[in-house]
């Protein structure tokens, strides 16, 4: 019988006999000793060797509370602190700044170069530049992490010059060309919006920078500054042009800064000044009047009818422009769109301050979020959230369509030749259309992130509430082949990121490359209505299943998936007039677990077998699953779920009826595993649990949470081979698990109050320090704990939020308090690291092969908490593949060209085909050093050589 070389012998007897013959020595329930660890003084605690299904948790769980929340002393901090410096772990937190987009697209407008030969996209808080003859990004305009971008503009002066305006009140100038900035300009902050324009001041061209202002309790105000570029002034003097309280969401300017159009919601404001020359900044004296509109506007687009004087060959003292007319399209909330000509010949022969209709447009059902006017006036194109772009054509009162994108339109920039169109997508993602064949000519895509932070609740479980502010998962994988490519469960549809709409079923799975920054490829893993109507016949949207799990096999050849949909409540009362929102545990659930293999041809996943319900409880239907676990070395998937049985997936091989002709594989359950010991009560329920497999395979750890008994959970070890419970202890962990990992013979097990390391062989738990994973607020509330378990360094992070002190919520403040992320190691509950956050983590994962971790945050950008240490032991070769002998430089420099498989190439791997030649001497010497990383991001030269030497002196001293 195969098992683990790391088990504790009480395990070892278990499994090797009846588990009713067994006679353990009796022992108290926990037995503290003081132990001298390397000149610290710590507490151990030994497990009772009595089964824990008879042994009385409440002891335990009163000495698991004091063991995990001693507080370390300084000499022992000081101790920890020379181990470290010995063992030479050193870790350091960066942002990942791949050639490609990383961040959230913001909802301004992108920029076409005036020859249309790069596209410049604005981000949080970078403008990245992207070449549209390559389609790829060239370089990026970074601003500080602490700021925002609020607009950015090209210079009407100089055609490489570029403004940038932040939330910060900072404006600069920035040469887009080169990427250096060029000069800044301190303003005042809560800015807005932003524009410029170029004007003539005393016969000479200066560029006018509009500003619109934040003054706080409901008042905004717009001011003007002039710059000149050839003088480039240190200060920039704001000159006031509008002071009011409706709240003003758009601006647009007209001939050369005569005219401003602004609005609110449903009202228009136009500026006109008489001067046909400004002669100073005082002179920027505007007239305002007000129209009300008969509709909500959600979006508008301004065209001069008369094409404006170049900017180049404007005779100094004249006006940059000619008189030109200007018309004015308004999107509104119904869906229509409203089109007005010649404004301002309208307000001057109508005294009543409203502008007559000339013609109304109605195809969308949902508010228009964008409309253009095509570059010769005889076209308007409009775009919502229908995903599809309509192209009106007002001499014959056609439409054209362009339908099935990928997500709602949130903004349209055609370029200054009209040829190409520049659409942004609410799902991260830019398209590049010709105006002449309405064809895709590129398509620049981000991570995919819900835009609303999904938080973590049982499905079908009412009665647990949890705070409004908990930490959130979404579903994330890296494959194991190629670390760079990350698995996330994404939502179909996406809605605004600043709309108040609910959070996003996640239920398409997207591939993104975290070292090159670009999507390799998307696809749907369960039902979506993207593009047909989402709304039931009451106006209710309809809702898509959500992945809650996720799962690959250790050759990514096969992915498992787990989805839940649940139906409306007003659809369940429809149904059944008696039922109640506490009886929300028996709500009907469909549940459906599915395997998927990597077709390597048409590079998608396939579908292979749907298993509805592999969980259910009789009388109630569907179970929800808590958890998913994959076999480390072959084609074998474990789940549990809240009907306490956990379920062995495998494999066999679908043949003809009758015949031996194998034409497929379909997955089966293997064994069902009754997980008994419900710690005492018959009526409790499972609200979480965990699943790992040991290194070897042959034991699964499965760690519980129930409801009564939220501060106690247990830990089963499963016989794999045998299907059978060997051992099972309680208390080992406070509030809900939420991740188990096994580290060689460690069993590490985080949960939202504690993070406890078992050392299994020596029977010692010990728990992390952390402030994050104690409450103390007086509602007793839960954060949720993302985690990460990495076998290269031996190490674990944990990100927490700290909560508030009982004073603060008692009084009811409530600060904005950032979240942490610390490196633990197994033999210390001291951090290695420790730093914050400054935005929402959403998945905390480990790279085995560089030994770092990987954080995805709700803005959409990557960052590593990075080992700086490199001699960590001898690694394993990247993909299971074997290294052959080499001449030259390639002994030292390993060949990193066979590490990144796409799962084209790894799909047909067999995990028991993987070749195991034994690797030469100097590249067993050498791979800790050079296989951290691919060799385009390895550390600096000094590194690397000092390595060398210190790896081959320390071989010449042990020979």
């Amino acid at each position: 019988m195969s098992v683990i070389c790391f088990l504790p012998t009480f395990i070892f007897d278990i499994m090797a006999s009846p588990v009713g013959s067994l006679q353990l020595s009796k022992r108290s329930h926990h037995q503290d000793t003081q132990v001298k660890e390397g000149g610290r003084d710590s507490k151990r605690r030994r497990f009772s060797r009595e089964n824990a299904r008879v042994s009385g948790p409440s002891s335990t769980v009163t000495a698991c509370k004091n063991s995990l929340n001693r507080t370390p002393s300084p000499d022992a901090e000081a101790a920890h602190s020379k181990c470290c410096l010995e063992s030479g772990k050193r870790f350091s937190m960066h942002s990942s700044t791949p050639h490609g987009l990383v961040g959230h697209m913001t909802n301004l407008e992108p920029i076409f170069a005036p020859d249309e030969k790069h596209l410049l996209l604005g981000l949080d808080n970078m403008v990245q530049v992207f070449s549209l003859s390559t389609y790829q990004h060239v370089r990026s305009l970074q601003v500080t992490n602490s700021e925002k971008i609020i607009g950015y503009k090209l210079s009407p002066a100089t055609e490489h010059h570029l403004y940038i305006i932040s939330s910060t009140g900072r404006l600069s100038q920035w040469d887009w060309i080169s990427g250096k900035q060029v000069t800044k300009w301190a303003k005042r902050s809560k800015i807005l919006m932003f524009d410029i324009c170029p004007i003539i001041v005393e016969k000479n061209m200066q560029i006018a920078c509009f500003f619109l202002y934040d003054l706080g309790h409901g008042r905004r105000e717009i001011s003007v500054s002039l710059l000149d570029e050839i003088t480039s002034p240190k200060k920039l003097d704001d000159v006031v042009i509008l002071e009011t309280a409706r709240p003003i969401n758009s601006m647009k300017i007209a001939q050369g800064g005569r005219v401003l159009i602004v609005s609110d919601d449903q009202h228009l404001l136009i500026g006109c000044s008489s001067a046909s020359s400004f002669g100073c900044p005082e002179s920027l004296i505007y007239t305002w009047r007000v129209v009300m509109l008969p509709v909500t506007i959600t979006s508008l687009d301004v065209r001069e009818s008369k094409a404006v004087q170049s900017i180049k060959s404007a005779i100094p003292g004249n006006p940059t422009g000619g008189p030109s007319n200007i018309d004015l399209v308004v999107g509104e909330q119904g869906g229509s769109i409203l089109i007005y000509e010649d404004i301002l010949k309208t307000f001057k022969r109508n005294e009543d301050k409203y502008l007559p209709i000339l013609r109304k447009l109605h195809w969308h059902r949902d508010a228009v979020s964008v409309v253009r006017w095509s570059r010769d006036g005889n076209y308007i194109l409009s775009g919502g959230k229908e995903s599809v772009i309509v192209l009106w054509q007002l001499d014959s009162g056609r439409r054209n369509f362009l339908p099935h994108l990928s997500s709602y339109i949130c903004n349209l920039v055609i370029s200054p030749t009209g040829k190409l169109y520049a659409i942004k997508l609410a799902n991260n993602s830019l398209i590049i259309l010709s105006a002449a064949e309405l064809q895709p000519v590129a398509t620049i895509t981000g991570l995919q992130l819900p835009a609303k932070i999904p938080k973590i609740q049982n499905v079908g479980l009412a009665t647990i509430n949890r705070s409004s502010d908990n930490c959130s998962v979404i579903p994330a994988v890296l494959h194991p082949r190629n670390t760079d490519h990350l698995l996330i469960a994404v939502p179909s549809r996406h809605s605004d990121r600043d709309g108040g709409q609910q959070p996003e079923n996640l239920s398409v799975l997207q591939t993104f490359n975290v070292r090159t920054g670009s999507n390799v490829y998307r696809q749907a893993l369960a039902r979506t209505n993207i593009t047909a109507m989402n709304n039931g016949p009451e106006g209710m949207e309809i809702l898509t299943p959500s992945i809650k799990h996720l799962g690959l096999s250790s050759d990514g050849k096969w992915l498992v998936t787990v989805d839940s949909w649940s139906p409306h409540i007003e659809d369940v009362k429809a149904l059944d007039p008696c039922w109640d929102v506490k009886a929300a545990v028996q709500a009907p659930h469909e549940i459906f677990l599915k395997f998927w293999l990597w077709n390597d041809v048409a590079e998608v996943w396939e579908i292979a077998t749907r298993i509805d319900a592999p969980h259910f409880r009789f009388g109630e239907g569907a179970a929800p699953v808590l958890g998913v676990g994959s076999h480390p070395n072959a084609y074998v998937f474990a789940t549990v779920g809240t009907d306490w049985i956990l379920r062995l997936w495998v494999p066999t091989v679908k043949r003809h009826h009758g015949t031996n002709v194998q034409y497929g594989e379909i997955w089966r359950c293997k064994a069902a595993i009754h997980l008994d010991g419900k710690l005492g009560a018959e009526d409790d329920v499972l609200t979480s649990a965990s699943i790992c497999f040991s290194e070897d395979g042959s034991v699964i750890a499965v760690c519980l949470q129930t409801l009564l008994r939220p501060n106690c959970s247990i830990v089963h070890f499963i016989d794999i081979h045998e299907c059978k419970i060997r051992h099972s202890r309680i208390g080992s962990n406070l509030g809900s698990i939420y991740a188990a990992k096994f580290l060689g013979r460690y069993l590490v097990v985080a949960s939202a109050r504690s993070i406890s390391i078992w050392d299994i062989v020596g029977d010692f738990l010990m728990g992390v320090t952390s402030p994050g994973l104690h409450t103390t607020t007086s509602s007793n509330r839960e954060y949720s704990t993302l985690f990460a378990a990495n076998p290269q360094t031996q190490t674990i992070a944990v990100i927490t939020k700290p909560a508030l002190s009982n004073e603060k919520a008692m009084s009811g403040k409530q600060q904005k308090m950032c979240f942490n992320v610390e490196v633990y190691c197994l033999h210390s509950p001291i951090p290695l690291f420790r730093s914050s956050l400054e935005n929402h983590p959403l998945a905390l994962l480990s790279d085995p092969k560089t030994g770092d971790f990987l954080l995805v945050d709700a803005t959409a950008n990557f960052q590593r908490v990075t080992c700086l240490n490199t001699n960590l032991g001898t690694v394993a070769p990247s993909d299971g593949l074997s290294i052959k002998s080499k001449s030259g430089l390639n002994d030292v420099f390993w060949d990193h060209s066979t590490q990144h498989l796409s799962p084209k190439s790894s799909a047909h791997v067999p995990v028991a085909a993987v070749d195991t030649e034994t690797p030469t001497l100097q590249s067993k010497r050498l791979a800790p050093i050079f296989d951290v990383s691919p060799s385009f991001s390895l550390p600096l030269v000094s590194v690397l050589f000092k390595n060398v030497v210190h790896s081959l002196t320390s071989d010449s001293r042990d020979s």
